[in-house]
């Protein structure tokens, strides 16, 4: 009997500790716990119908993804140790696209992972990128792609490999614009796995990664945090333990409902092949309840511009409409287009009225004035000595020629 009790003890702590070690690949997370989490550190869109993208805030126009942190080797295989607020979640679950109009964007899934890249190596360099919406985990065959699926060479960091495990890599990422010549002199790879209830990034093999950099790579302990919070405050508190966090159902539980979800609508149609995508987000949670849907910072000032170009179209056709009308009024409308700073359009628009101007003052006496107030001035003068000079000669004109 106590041989029972002791073995059933024993075979109680090695599941808890192989749970504990092991977060659940699937189920757990959902949509309305990355909503509340990551709003605080960027923006929501919805990027085409139930299609919905989260975009970091306060980030350089060259940042792109799996850059400031630092690569270690763990049980899972190579692990991304984030030094960004949001990397717990961005990092090890859903994908990142590169969008042509919104830049990078982050799709949520729930699907935990130590990191979610593809690799390229030789013998002198080791790269990787991230995956995207088209990718997904397969037992059988590991990353399959719904699309033939190739990423654009300035999207992937290359690194020496005797830095590729330093504690900040963003400082030794080698400058994209090399990208091309490393990129064409490299192998491509993916090599995930499952074993037991862990997906494992294999990704290019620790050995050679070690003879290649001259150094051994020990390989690292995870250490779940509490919650999102415990995580963004405390770092490594042990030099063999990484701090991670995966959403338990205490976690959970504090956000299952959202009252009001602040999601801006795109107003410009993506790159992204959303037919393709095999992340999508939980849309049956988000459609169920209400939500705001104010258009993106970046849309507001497009659309700014447009309507700003719309108006200036409109009052340069207004205003050449205008100055046609009625030639009497030719001087006020050119009045007016100087004072809305039109001078380019005017001197175009006048060059015939200027013609006559100079062929009606050159018939005319000279009177030493070199400019008048308005061109309609010029021609009333001319016109009006031109008739003088028409005219009978009075007698003290007829007494001065004799």
């Amino acid at each position: 009997m106590k041989k029972i009790l002791v073995i059933s003890a024993v075979f109680v702590i090695m599941a808890s500790s192989f749970i504990e070690a092991n977060p659940r690949i699937r189920g757990g997370v959902n949509f309305n716990y990355f909503y509340a989490e990551l709003s605080p550190y960027g923006e929501w869109i919805e990027i085409d119908r139930n299609v919905i993208v989260w975009r970091p805030y306060h980030v350089s126009y060259s940042w792109q993804p799996y850059t400031r942190g630092r690569w270690e080797y763990t049980a899972h295989g190579w692990y991304w140790d984030s030094f960004e607020p949001f990397g717990w979640a961005t990092y090890h679950y859903g994908r990142w696209f590169n969008d042509d109009y919104y830049g990078w964007v982050w799709m949520p899934g729930y699907e935990w992972g130590p990191s979610w890249v593809e690799w390229r190596y030789n013998d002198v360099y080791v790269g990787w990128a991230p995956l995207p919406p088209y990718a997904e985990f397969r037992v059988s065959v590991g990353i399959h792609f719904s699309i033939n699926w190739h990423s654009h060479y300035r999207h992937w960091n290359f690194i020496a490999y005797n830095r590729f495990c330093g504690y900040d890599v963003s400082r030794y990422i080698i400058h994209n614009r090399y990208n091309s010549g490393i990129f064409n002199k490299t192998k491509y790879r993916t090599n995930y796995y499952q074993s037991g209830n862990r997906i494992i990034n294999g990704g290019v093999d620790r050995s050679y990664v070690q003879r290649r950099a001259g150094f051994r790579i020990a390989e690292r302990e995870l250490d779940y945090a509490r919650s999102a919070d415990d995580y963004r405050k405390s770092r490594n508190d042990g030099r063999n333990v990484i701090k991670t966090y995966v959403p338990d159902d205490d976690n959970l539980k504090r956000v299952r409902t959202v009252e009001k979800f602040d999601i801006k609508s795109s107003r410009t149609r993506t790159s992204l092949k959303t037919d393709k995508i095999t992340q999508r987000s939980s849309s049956v949670e988000v459609e169920s309840r209400s939500q705001t849907r104010v258009p993106s910072r970046a849309a507001d000032s497009k659309q700014n511009v447009r309507n700003q170009s719309r108006t200036e179209k409109n009052y340069q056709q207004g205003a050449q409409i205008e100055r046609f009308s009625s030639r009497k009024d030719a001087g006020k409308v050119n009045q007016r287009s100087y004072n809305r700073n039109e001078a380019p359009q005017v001197q175009k628009r006048s060059n015939t009225g200027t013609k006559v101007q100079r062929e009606t003052i050159s018939r005319a006496p000279a009177t030493g004035k070199k400019s008048v107030s308005s061109p309609q001035k010029r021609v009333n003068k001319s016109v009006q000595k031109s008739v003088q000079k028409s005219a009978p000669r009075t007698s003290k004109a007829v007494k001065k020629r004799r």
